[in-house]
């Protein structure tokens, strides 16, 4: 099926298509993954509940065509379900939602009434009997809750479907979308005790995203397969296409907008969420008149946190957090100011650096990075710009100018991915004062060495009054001439850039355990040195 699916000229949305049918998204662009996470649809490229409906229901609505009565179509959809099943992987979620359908149609051919909840719960009893391990699947987690919270909801409208199928054609419609609404809500609120503990971000634009897309995803689904199946038909693979590229085109126009993610890797997020679906659940319990206050517990929940979140970034607006890392052989440094991040990359352009970036932003409540800065450039570089790109979704880039002839192209490659994202460039000399919030970063011209491939790097960053002063590990091997710089740092850190050569003027231990030195001390007229480790040892600090 991949194979026809690939030589049926649907070159836009080829792998869209692979993703939906068969759950395969390894050939998915990094950029539409990152579109889906800001948009919280990922599940639509995880096989679940609405792909087994979605494609189950379209088998049966062909086989009712050519007269098979219901229980003849049920017998015929089991084994396709197991089938569906294997193709997709049987991963945790896939079972799942195979083993729902399959005990709901089971149900109908017994003469039982189908009863939810009870497929649900047999469902998982048995994925955790042929596979123990599915209970680490953040997927069955997620799978689960998701359903399990649209089940209820789904209950609390049934009085109020039957009323509005009496209502007008407007009516109708009104109340599919006041449905759909509550339930991605409900969903939301279920499942963010699990999203905060594990992923710590949630998308605000999550509600209408179910509304607009997911819907045209799930129309897109009914024409997919037979694009797949009658590939060899161009009419139909052509028109497949147009579609599947024009709903991707809309989701690519709502990601423009910066900011979609919210964080909620707060401690309170988890404790208020987790009270408010135990307080939900409690109510589903009791014998209630009026069952609509079982959405209390919910709603009282989602005001809170967002009170709380908005009251949390009002008071840390004009907090700045400055972090120092190494992490393998590169460090870099992440600022965190009026709630935005910068990453200087001081690297040599390994991937592990902008991971660690990555971590210690979301760490600072940070779902993205604001801005990403080059202090000077490899190969490396470009390679792993492109990757971070893929994965977070950056504001600004930063790029100093270089008059090295070598710099050019890689400057030039930098700008054309930032280009081809919409993202900001800011270009500036060395020496040139940069402003990123209330923060100055001053870059100095890389430094070259004899005994080293890489440059020297040294940098000065201007925060609530206090400089902080970075120089590579052999500073005084170069040119750098920042005596004043050093006596006015409020802190001095000695990267791991370049080479490290012990001196008596900087007692740097293998560890990079101390960034002061006695003799650094006297020349900023303290009286000690500056000797600040972490519990762990490490040479990772966090400046407050």
């Amino acid at each position: 099926l991949a194979k026809r699916i690939d030589s049926a000229n649907m070159d836009r949305t080829a792998p869209l298509v692979k993703a939906l049918l068969l759950g395969e998204t390894k050939g998915l662009d990094g950029m539409l993954k990152q579109d889906f996470r800001r948009l919280g649809i990922s599940h639509i490229l995880s096989i679940s509940g609405t792909h087994f409906t979605t494609l189950l229901g379209m088998v049966a609505l062909l086989l009712s065509m050519f007269g098979l009565n219901k229980r003849t179509i049920y017998i015929v959809l089991i084994p396709l379900a197991l089938l569906y099943m294997g193709l997709t992987g049987f991963s945790a979620a896939v079972c799942r939602a195979g083993l729902m359908s399959i005990l709901s149609y089971w149900g109908f051919l017994c003469g039982r009434t189908r009863d939810s909840y009870t497929a649900l719960f047999v469902a998982v009893t048995v994925i955790l009997l042929l596979a123990p391990y599915s209970v680490l699947s953040i997927g069955l987690w997620l799978s689960f809750t998701a359903t399990f919270s649209i089940l209820i909801f789904m209950d609390l409208f049934s009085t109020g479907r039957l009323s509005a199928m009496r209502a007008s054609p407007p009516g109708k419609l009104l109340f599919l979308l006041l449905t759909h609404l509550v339930i991605t809500v409900a969903v939301s609120f279920f499942t963010l005790p699990i999203t905060a503990a594990c992923f710590g971000e949630i998308s605000i634009a999550a509600p209408f995203a179910n509304l607009l897309i997911v819907p045209l995803f799930e129309l897109f689904l009914y024409i997919a397969p037979f694009a797949a199946i009658f590939s060899n038909m161009g009419f139909l693979t052509d028109l497949t296409d147009a579609i599947g590229y024009h709903i991707l085109f809309l989701t690519q126009r709502i990601c423009e907008t910066d900011e979609l993610l919210l964080s909620v890797n707060h401690t309170f997020v988890i404790l208020i969420a987790t009270i408010g679906c135990a307080c939900t659940l409690l109510l589903i319990a009791l014998p209630l008149r009026r069952r609509g206050w079982i959405a209390l517990p919910g709603c009282l929940s989602i005001l809170c946190i967002g009170i709380s979140i908005l009251l949390y970034n009002h008071v840390h607006w004009k907090q700045t957090n400055i972090t120092y890392f190494t992490v393998g052989e590169s460090d870099g440094i992440v600022v965190t100011d009026q709630n935005k991040t910068l990453c200087i990359d001081i690297s040599n352009g390994g991937s592990s650096a902008a991971y660690k970036a990555e971590y210690i932003a979301s760490e600072n409540h940070s779902p993205e990075l604001g801005g990403y800065m080059f202090t000077h450039y490899h190969d490396l570089h470009v390679q792993q710009f492109l990757k971070l790109t893929n994965r977070t979704n950056v504001h600004t880039v930063y790029l100093p100018l270089s008059e090295k002839a070598d710099d050019a192209d890689k400057i030039t490659s930098i700008s054309e991915i930032a280009e081809s994202r919409n993202i900001k460039v800011i270009r500036f000399a060395y020496g040139e004062p940069v402003r990123f919030a209330d923060t100055t970063i001053i870059l100095y011209a890389p430094q070259d060495i004899k005994r080293s491939t890489h440059e020297v790097i040294g940098l000065k960053i201007i925060a609530k009054n206090q400089e902080i002063l970075y120089l590579g590990s052999s500073y005084y091997e170069t040119n750098f001439a920042l005596r004043d710089e050093i006596k006015n740092a409020a802190y001095i850190f000695f990267g791991q850039h370049a080479p490290i050569v012990k001196k008596p003027f900087a007692a740097l231990t293998n560890a990079f355990q101390i960034y002061g030195s006695a003799t650094l001390a006297a020349m900023s007229d303290q009286k000690r040195p500056d000797i600040i480790l972490d519990k762990n040892g490490q040479y990772e600090i966090i400046l407050k």
